[in-house]
């Protein structure tokens, strides 16, 4: 009976020691995150909504139309980028993104995985450049304390490059996470000749005399203001260059791969529009793949500092799913872009992308923008930009006979034809309301026609005035502005400062002071003097940084 005690004791002392040992032991909770110390994250752009997934099983097929496409047959190969990407064995991450009038889509995660905080890390994908690259620079950090990321490949899609440099750039919220490569499929990182020509046309004004034409010229403009009501102005302005020349050289990157992957489905050869033709029908080649070019003036566009830029590809391909009126074919939905992707992530470089390099990119002593020159405001230069005007067409559907420079812009449903032959032209800004038309090398008036053979014909000829332009002396920090040619009865100017045009004022000689910001732009606007103060307005524009 004693032994039997003594048994009993011995065991119950056993049991409380391992139950002691169990309690010192780390214990993972059934429901913890898993931990993905190398992910992906997947951020798409302009006008696009996507949802926030994570790598688990569960949420395989359910990172929405951008980045699993739709429409492909059961067992084929897949060829949307997360698909791809999965099947590399990436562990995949999508950022959520939504535009600002509509819900995010439902997130994806797997068991016991949490979900970000979507008030402070969602992408409005019609909202702010700045904004949108703190929310994902949050997102990031988040990814490190929530799931273990350390070491973080990114792509993103349109301005889904853009927000990933900005966020690169605010790299202060994620430390511990270094980001190995950033990979950006149709990013305009110069910017959309398209988005200027749309921000132009809105603020244009239509002065004309007679009636008809004021009419033709009113819904042409009110037509550009419903494209940009839609995308919204601030993002459409974002994606112009007269944004991105004072946004670039405000963002650093470090020596890590950038690989940039364009589309040139759209090859309309405009007059000096080299830097958006060939595009993939929002953003020109050279813009996709961050090179230098020239604008429609002839002045050059730097290229952003991006210290190991690597070309990783031109498709025959549109931009999204939005341009599929156009092509079916995107640089979505194509499998050997998706597969270019899955190679381009794995790329090394000497340092992340997040690691400051030793020569900035915002401390060059000289920039440039969308028709303007590159410049250092120290040295005394003298600068020339032509007029342009909006010419609206006639009752009877002509236009004049077109410059070298020259192109028509129309609504949907209108043809114009040099003689018999009709002006080929591709959708503003990925619009179907409006179109743009090359119109150089025609000898002969325009016509204008309705294709329902209905009503007046709305289009206007955007015309460079050949016998005026501006002339601009710098001197250190003054500018001098005259016109060459006919005085104008009205001269107007005004620079660009943190995204908001403010008036410059100039002198009775014509100078003017430049401002203090390290990155300026002017922007000048003339009214032509004559006898009717119905004359068209002729603008020109210049950007200078300093």
């Amino acid at each position: 009976m004693k032994t039997g005690t003594v048994g009993l004791a011995s065991m119950g002392m056993l049991v409380l020691a391992m139950a002691a040992a169990m309690v010192l032991l780390p214990v993972t909770p059934a429901n913890a995150a898993p931990s993905y110390p190398e992910a992906v994250l997947l951020v798409s752009g302009f006008e696009t909504e996507s949802p926030f997934t994570t790598p688990a099983a569960n949420c395989t097929g359910q990172e929405g139309s951008e980045w699993n496409p739709p429409g492909f047959p059961a067992g084929s190969d897949p060829e949307g980028l997360a698909p791809v990407l999965r099947q590399a064995g990436n562990k995949v991450f999508t950022a959520p993104v939504t535009k600002s009038t509509t819900s995010l889509p439902a997130s994806c995660s797997g068991p016991g995985e949490p979900l970000p905080d979507f008030t402070k890390m969602t992408v409005t994908s019609n909202g702010d450049t700045g904004e949108n690259g703190l929310a994902l620079a949050k997102l990031i950090g988040f990814l490190h304390d929530s799931y273990g990321v350390t070491n973080l490949r990114v792509v993103g899609h349109s301005d889904g490059g853009l927000w990933l440099r900005s966020a690169i750039t605010q790299n202060q919220g994620y430390e511990g996470v270094e980001i190995s490569s950033l990979t950006t499929l149709g990013t305009p990182h110069t910017g959309s000749y398209l988005a200027d020509l749309a921000m132009e046309l809105k603020g244009g004004k239509c002065h004309f005399s007679n009636r008809t034409e004021q009419r033709i010229c009113e819904g042409l403009v009110i037509a550009a203001k419903l494209i940009v009501l839609k995308l919204g102005e601030k993002a459409t302005f974002q994606l112009s260059n007269d944004f991105l020349a004072t946004w670039n050289p405000q963002q650093v990157i470090g020596n890590c791969p950038v690989s940039a992957i364009a589309g040139n489905h759209i090859d309309l050869p405009l007059p000096r529009l080299g830097y958006y033709i060939p595009s993939d029908g929002l953003v020109g080649i050279a813009s996709a793949q961050a090179r230098s070019a020239t604008d429609i003036t002839g002045h050059p566009i730097p290229a952003p500092a991006i210290p190991d830029l690597r070309e990783a590809g031109v498709y025959d391909a549109v931009h999204g799913g939005s341009l599929g009126f156009i092509y079916g074919k995107t640089l979505l939905n194509q499998a050997q872009i998706s597969q270019k992707v899955a190679q381009t992530i794995q790329l090394t470089g000497s340092s992340s992308c997040n690691v400051t390099p030793i020569a900035s990119a915002g401390s060059g002593g000289s920039v440039a923008g969308t028709s303007g020159a590159t410049i250092a405001t120290d040295s005394n230069q003298k600068l020339r930009a032509p007029l342009y005007r909006m010419v609206a067409a006639s009752k009877k559907g002509r236009l004049p006979r077109p410059g070298p420079e020259d192109f028509a812009v129309s609504s949907k449903g209108v043809s114009i034809r040099c003689g018999f032959t009709r002006l080929k032209a591709v959708p503003l800004l990925g619009d179907r309301q409006l179109r743009i038309h090359k119109a150089a090398r025609c000898s002969k008036r325009l016509r204008v026609r309705k294709n329902s053979g209905k009503g007046v014909a709305k289009a206007l000829l955007l015309r460079s005035n050949q016998s005026r332009h501006v002339i601009v002396r710098l001197r250190g920090d003054r500018a001098r502005i005259r016109i060459r040619g006919k005085a104008p009865r009205k001269l107007r100017i005004h620079y660009l400062s943190h995204g908001k045009w403010k008036r410059l004022k100039r002198g009775r000689r014509g100078w003017a002071k430049l401002p203090a910001a390290s990155n300026g732009s002017l922007r000048l606007r003339v009214r032509v003097k004559g006898a009717s103060r119905s004359a068209p307005v002729d603008t020109a524009n210049l950007n200078l940084s300093r």
